[in-house]
């Protein structure tokens, strides 16, 4: 089993937020969806007791509970908020591994985060050409028309 401090720290380092911040009272939107994503990961792989969870971030049980119960809802809806979970859990199956394949696990879950963005940045890259052609083509069309008045 991960350690759950091993486990904040690592997740906390991947999103590129501060430990101290992330344990914080703090209620700005990307910080409570990132708490929630972390409860529910904690609960969901760790099988972690609500209390030890919340022991980490230094809040109560009924706020795991309650942490959980708002990812459930808004990771339907919210799909960046599916991603983070998704990356979170490739996080945690990395520290599962013994230690000396947690190099090896890590950097499978970099690559494959990595492999994602590339898709993700030459599908909108292609979109954007597409939009370019279509900009040029009614440019074409307004010139003509301003021609013909």
């Amino acid at each position: 089993m991960v350690e759950i401090n091993d486990f904040l720290k690592t997740f906390t380092a991947a999103n590129g937020v501060d430990e101290k911040e992330f344990k914080s009272n703090s209620r700005v939107r990307d910080l409570v969806d990132l708490r929630s994503v972390y409860c529910t990961v904690a609960r969901d792989l760790g099988e972690y007791s609500l209390d030890v969870i919340g022991k980490t971030l230094n809040r109560h049980h009924a706020s795991v509970i309650h942490a959980v119960k708002n990812y459930r809802i808004l990771s339907q809806i919210d799909k960046d908020l599916k991603t983070k979970y998704n990356n979170a859990c490739i996080i945690y199956n990395a520290l599962k591994q013994p230690k000396d394949r947690k190099t090896v696990g890590l950097i499978d879950a970099l690559l494959k985060s990595n492999n994602i963005l590339r898709y993700k940045l030459s599908k909108n890259k292609s979109d954007l050409d597409k939009l370019k052609i279509k900009y040029k083509q009614l440019k074409k069309q307004i010139n003509t028309l301003t021609e013909l008045i």
